[in-house]
């Protein structure tokens, strides 16, 4: 990958299908495991959803919170953690991609959109309406079950 200036840039960029991410959050979500085969070391891929180790994390607001809200939302290695009790944790690229995993709702949601950057423009509350999507679902899932 070159920059602006045609130098090599080493630091970022990821490039994949929504499939491939959904897969790579599965991945997660499952503890490094595809079907019986540990393809991650579980200690890796748990490391990424088992939220933040003391003195390790920068603690900020959720976008568009209230300025008397408390820092809910944590952020290391790359991926930020709601700090919920489901074990949730999300990877937000530069333009607007997300891919979020909750492994206590069995939830992963790949998210590609186009992201305005502009003060006139609320942020949108994507963690919220993730957790949302997910306890619904998980509840339908288990009235289903019963």
């Amino acid at each position: 990958m070159l920059d602006g200036d045609g130098i090599e840039a080493a630091s970022g960029g990821f490039s994949a299908t929504a499939r491939d991410v959904a897969r790579l959050g599965e991945l997660l979500r499952c503890g490094g495991a595809v079907g019986d085969r540990q393809v991650v070391p579980e200690a890796v891929a748990t490391s990424v959803v088992s939220g933040v180790r003391d003195g390790y994390a920068h603690r900020v607001r959720l976008p568009g919170a209230p300025l008397t809200s408390p820092a809910t939302l944590s952020y290391h290695d790359l991926w930020w953690i709601p700090n919920d009790v489901h074990g949730s944790c999300m990877a937000s690229g530069i333009h607007g991609q997300r891919l979020f995993v909750s492994p206590g709702l069995d939830l992963v949601v790949v998210h590609f959109g186009s992201q305005v950057i502009c003060s006139a423009v609320p942020a949108v509350p994507f963690v919220p309406a993730f957790l949302q999507i997910g306890a619904h679902l998980h509840s339908e899932a288990r009235a289903a079950t019963r």
